[in-house]
């Protein structure tokens, strides 16, 4: 069978009915695959055969936290640095909560386990002088700093009922995830320089608002229901991050080798991505980490 057509071949016969509208969605992805492009190719090599990538694992030791108040906090500024900083933690929801060795150790775990998932040979800190005696593509990953910043945000709603606008705002608790890591290829002589690259993603309340009218009186109303966050949904998505930039990561290390065989010239532009559980290819404009240099 054609390597191009591999992956299509997989998508269709494995899927579930319930994967018929994703696999709608990815066509002209697959029909991209069908054209045979030399890009995809490589890409769809890179993949079957990421087991060849070793790649050495450095987390961050200190988490960087902070609580950036909407509101003034009483006699905020009679207060020293010490002071501000504890009356900030005192006052926020989800900082005052974390520990930063629980959080490193669920990233860590999760990113680990994921990027395995993909088929990279994926050591710590701890293994070393085992990762010095590996062969083939090397690369040391260093979650290099991270930082949460917690804070409320004010959500706006409005629409018009019978001629007239309504609005409504309310207030939502939000965590931003704001990381850097550093990339470094260890046996690749065309390319050993350090690559910094960021991403940032945010975690919300979970909320349900509209507004009511009462046919009777002709009364507006706004209905709310809100699920606010707590360190069960912060630690859940600690987890989910530890998966999706390994996900980044995996994604990185295959663009980065498309550059290194196809010249830019012949490139499509395209940054790809790959979905292990799928086994698809399917290219993104920002679902990726952003490089800072």
């Amino acid at each position: 069978m054609h390597p191009c057509s591999v992956l299509f071949v997989y998508c269709v016969n494995e899927s579930s009915f319930r994967m018929k509208k994703t696999i709608f969605l990815i066509f002209p992805v697959v029909v991209i695959l069908a054209s045979c492009s030399a890009e995809w190719k490589l890409a769809n090599r890179y993949a079957q055969e990421s087991d060849k990538v070793s790649l050495m694992y450095l987390s961050a030791d200190n988490l960087f936290a902070d609580y950036l108040p909407t509101w003034p906090i009483e006699d905020y500024d009679s207060l020293d640095e010490y002071g501000q900083d504890s009356a900030r933690l005192a006052n926020s929801l989800i900082i005052k909560q974390i520990n930063q060795n629980d959080f490193f150790a669920t990233f860590n775990e999760s990113f680990v386990k994921e990027l395995r998932r993909y088929g990279v040979q994926v050591f710590t800190e701890a293994q070393m002088e085992a990762f010095q005696l590996v062969e083939g593509e090397q690369w040391m990953v260093n979650l290099a700093q991270v930082e949460i910043e917690e804070t409320i945000m004010s959500y706006h709603d409005e629409e018009v009922l019978n001629g007239m606008l309504y609005t409504y705002d309310f207030p939502v608790n939000q965590v931003t995830f704001s990381s850097w890591f550093e990339f470094s290829p260890l046996n690749i002589p065309e390319n050993k320089s350090q690559k910094v690259l960021f991403a940032s993603y945010n975690v919300t309340d979970k909320y349900q608002g509209y507004f009511t009218q009462n046919f009777l009186t002709g009364e507006v109303g706004y209905f709310l229901d809100i699920d606010t966050l707590d360190m069960t949904a912060f630690k859940n998505n600690v987890s989910f991050l530890g998966r999706l930039y390994a996900g980044y990561t995996f994604d990185y290390l295959m663009n980065h080798y498309l550059k290194k065989q196809i010249p830019d010239g012949n490139r499509s532009g395209k940054y790809l991505r790959y979905d292990p559980y799928r086994r698809l290819l399917f290219s993104t404009e920002n679902d990726r980490f952003e490089p800072l240099d």
